[in-house]
């Protein structure tokens, strides 16, 4: 249920994310991980020991105390550090994440999608879809 939000915090925060089924085989998550170098992985309590084995670098746990439910809507505990200057700025060539295929050996193969590629898409997507503020959509595939 959090990981729209953890990856809209990355993207916010200008970084890139890359969404890693947890159902996958541990050898190819691990490869994925490999590939990538990313420098964190954002995880929750019941998967830091996987997060673990697969970056030992840097990983970021949320603990579920962190988390709050209020009223129905699930929003995150947010703490502002002394001077925090507000969001970065991000060229539309950035990074926005990577999505990884079998590829055609069976090793998987990252494509990067920038913010560029995402905003083009969702326009098309939009109009085509008829999405409008007002719609609301039923998501159930997962994210990776």
């Amino acid at each position: 249920m959090w990981e729209p939000v953890a990856m809209l915090a990355v993207m916010k925060a200008g970084g890139v994310s890359i969404a890693m089924d947890i159902n996958l085989p541990e050898d190819r998550l691990r490869e994925i991980a490999r590939h990538t170098s990313g420098p964190a992985i954002l995880s929750s309590t019941s998967m830091a020991p996987l997060a673990k084995v697969l970056v030992v670098d840097t990983n970021v746990v949320i603990p579920s105390e962190e988390l709050s439910v209020d009223s129905g809507r699930c929003t995150p505990v947010v703490t502002e550090e002394a001077g925090h200057s507000g969001l970065p700025v991000v060229q539309s060539s950035s990074a926005l994440y990577i999505v990884f295929t079998s590829g055609s050996t069976g090793i998987p193969k990252g494509a990067v999608i920038t913010h560029a590629n995402f905003s083009a898409a969702i326009r098309l997507q939009q109009q085509d879809f008829g999405i409008s503020p007002a719609s609301r959509v039923y998501d159930f595939a997962s994210y990776a």
